[in-house]
C-alpha cells in the first residue's frame, strides 16, 4: 500500500510539473524589477477578487496585483487543490502588491510575494474585510506557543506541497510553531525523507505569520532587472530547519536586511 501511494504521488508530481511549465516561459519581459524590499512592477497582472477557487479577503487594500507568474500560480494551484479537495473552503488571499509595486509592506514590492490564509478544520472563510490587525486577518493559529486546534495541518501541508511543485518557490514564511508542526507531521506520516527539500524552504519567524503563509517566488527568467535572494541561491535541500531556525534565509544580506522584520508580513 505504501508503494502504491508513493507511485501515485510521483505520477502527480510529473503531471503538475508539466502543468506548471508555463511559469518559466510565458511571463512578460521586464515585468518584475528590483528586490522584494526595494522593487516595482511594470504592467502588473491582476488577480480577480473572487473565483470558484479563491477569494481576496482584503479588497479595500487594493493589493491584488503582481507578476504574471504569481497570479497564474495562485489560479492554478487553487484550482488543482480544490479538484483534489472539493469540500474545501475557497483559498483566501491577502496582499500581493500595489498596482505598480513599490512600498506596501517592507517586502511585497515587486509582485513576487503573496499572503495566503492557512486552511482551517472548520472550513470557515474570513469575510472580505480588513480587521484592522497588522496583517488585516481575523484569526490567529498560534496561541502562547501552541498550535490552534482549528489549524488543519494535513490540508495545509498538501497545499504547500502543490505550491512547491511549481518549481518557482523561493521561500514560504510561516510561524516558527507552525514550521515545527510541519516537521513533526512529515516525520510521523513517513514523508520526511521525501519532503526535506520542501521543509528547507519553509522559513520560520516569531512575528505576524501565525495568521497566514507568506509565499515568495524566485525571479522570473524574463525579468533581468529582478534581483534574486542571495541567501537562497545555493540552498541545501537537506538543511530542513527542523529543530533550528531558517529565518536567515528571508533576505540574506541584501539591502542590509539580515532577518525577517516584524513588519514584513
Amino acid at each position: 500500500m505504501k508503494y502504491f501511494k508513493i507511485t501515485i504521488l510521483a505520477l502527480s508530481l510529473v503531471v503538475s510539473s508539466q502543468a506548471f511549465a508555463y511559469l518559466q516561459t510565458r511571463e512578460p519581459y521586464g515585468q518584475v524589477r528590483g528586490f522584494y524590499t526595494h522593487g516595482s512592477l511594470s504592467h502588473s497582472s491582476t488577480l480577480p477578487l473572487e473565483t470558484s477557487t479563491f477569494v481576496e479577503v482584503l479588497p479595500e487594500r487594493h493589493r491584488n496585483y503582481g507578476s504574471q507568474g504569481m497570479i497564474e500560480l495562485i489560479k492554478r494551484v487553487t484550482t488543482e487543490y480544490l479538484s483534489m479537495d472539493p469540500t474545501s473552503e475557497k483559498i483566501q488571499i491577502g496582499d500581493i502588491a500595489n498596482l505598480e509595486g513599490g512600498p506596501a509592506h517592507i517586502s511585497h514590492q515587486n509582485g513576487l510575494d503573496a499572503d495566503i490564509v492557512y486552511l482551517r478544520k472548520d472550513h470557515a472563510v474570513q469575510p472580505a474585510h480588513d480587521y484592522g490587525t497588522p496583517t488585516g486577518f481575523r484569526d490567529t493559529f498560534v496561541h502562547q506557543g501552541r498550535l490552534d486546534t482549528n489549524f488543519d495541518i494535513e490540508r495545509n501541508w498538501k497545499f504547500i506541497s502543490l505550491l512547491m511543485e511549481s518549481g518557482r518557490i523561493d521561500i514560504i514564511i510561516v510561524d516558527s510553531v507552525i514550521k515545527q508542526a510541519f516537521c513533526g507531521y512529515a516525520l510521523k506520516s513517513g514523508q520526511f525523507p521525501i519532503y526535506t527539500s520542501t521543509l528547507s524552504r519553509l522559513v520560520d519567524t516569531e512575528d505576524l505569520h501565525d495568521t497566514h503563509m507568506h509565499v515568495r517566488l524566485s525571479c522570473p527568467a524574463a525579468s533581468p532587472e529582478c534581483r534574486s535572494n542571495p541567501a537562497t541561491a545555493n540552498l541545501n535541500p537537506n538543511d530542513h530547519g527542523c529543530g533550528s531556525s531558517l529565518k536567515h534565509l528571508a533576505f540574506g544580506d541584501e539591502d542590509g536586511a539580515e532577518s525577517i522584520s516584524a513588519l514584513d508580513y
